[in-house]
């Protein structure tokens, strides 16, 4: 009986370590499966993060169309005032002719933000940049391209009648004029001269048309400060989930300091950490210079002043900068550890 005994206790001691041994090889391998797709499924939104912030450099256009309706703007202020008897005329007049009714439809890379879309957003964990995205991709390019094709299929016509009638234009053989064109491919001509100076201030329709382009410019603008503000908001966002995906939840306090300049307005502080907006990076005046704090994660930054919202500096207290042909200019640079 005793042997009997001994036996059985001896298999279920053999038998129970059996059973550990299989739990805890199923066990591990159920956490290597889930760690692998985690470490997978974050590498995929490290890829979809890098592959929209690419794409918002280099196809957004939307800054490069905001340049073009300041232009605008300006110039149809000063034929306004012209027109209206205001201002005398002067020769920069020919110049801004050249941004009446002048507008471009955006186009961005649209197939990048479907193949997103088409997996239910959910590779991107940010419920607010997720959201960001599906505004400026549904709502804020949407209205900035019917604002457009709306002017230009009532005045493009209009624009291209009077342009013939009162200048005298050097046309390029490819440029394209017709009433059932979308818009008057401004890029492919230059105002040479007046065909008559004195008749286009007695022309109604050409006041009229520079009012409404005036007015529609304006609009454009507005519209398009509020995308630029949801792209930027989007970089930022991008980059914070960029580093925390990439370093962890390490953040530090990191404090920029300008020394003199006391007689500006304002200083600004702006690089890759706020997408180079100024708004985002107004500096605090100190009794020797200007100062801000921001929290930045583990990395290499780049940087510069703004000063009095014009002029642009790197930072003299620090060494470190990098060459950007783009720009031909040198920005700061900062490391993080």
């Amino acid at each position: 009986m005793k042997k009997i005994l001994y036996h059985l206790t001896e298999n279920w001691i053999k038998h129970g370590y059996e059973t550990i041994v299989v739990f805890v090889g199923i066990f591990g391998a159920f956490s290597l499966n889930n760690w692998n797709e985690q470490r997978m499924h974050k590498q995929e939104e490290i890829q979809n993060l890098n592959n929209i912030y690419n794409s918002f450099n280099e196809n957004m256009q939307v800054e490069s169309l905001s340049r073009l309706i300041t232009y605008c703007v300006e110039g149809e202020e000063l034929w306004l005032n012209y027109l209206k008897e205001k201002t005398p005329y002067h020769d920069s007049l020919l110049n801004y002719a050249y941004y009446i009714g002048a507008s471009n439809i955006i186009t961005p890379d649209y197939g990048l933000y479907e193949s997103i879309k088409s997996k239910g957003m959910q590779s991107i964990t940010s419920d607010e940049l997720r959201n960001r995205l599906t505004m400026v991709y549904e709502q804020n390019l949407v209205e900035i391209n019917h604002s457009v094709e709306s002017f230009n299929q009532r005045f493009s016509a209009m624009r291209i009648e009077l342009f013939q009638k009162y200048f005298e234009l050097s046309i390029q053989e490819n440029t394209r004029f017709g009433k059932n064109w979308g818009y008057f491919d401004y890029s492919g001509y230059k105002i040479k001269r007046f065909n008559n100076r004195e008749e286009v201030k007695k022309d109604k329709d050409f006041l009229e048309l520079v009012k409404v382009s005036y007015l529609f410019h304006l609009n454009l603008q507005i519209q398009l400060q509020g995308c630029s503000d949801n792209i930027g908001d989007i970089f930022d966002r991008i980059g914070a989930e960029l580093r925390f995906l990439q370093y962890g939840d390490n953040k530090k306090d990191i404090t920029f300091r300008l020394i003199g300049y006391t007689d500006v307005e304002e200083v600004a502080l702006v690089g890759y950490f706020n997408s180079w907006r100024r708004r985002t990076g107004i500096m605090t005046k100190t009794s020797d210079g200007w100062e801000k704090t921001i929290e930045l994660y583990t990395g290499d930054y780049e940087y510069k002043f703004i000063i009095n919202r014009n002029k642009y500096i790197v930072d003299p207290a620090n060494p470190d900068s990098i060459y950007r042909y783009s720009v031909d200019s040198y920005n700061s640079v900062i490391r993080v550890e």
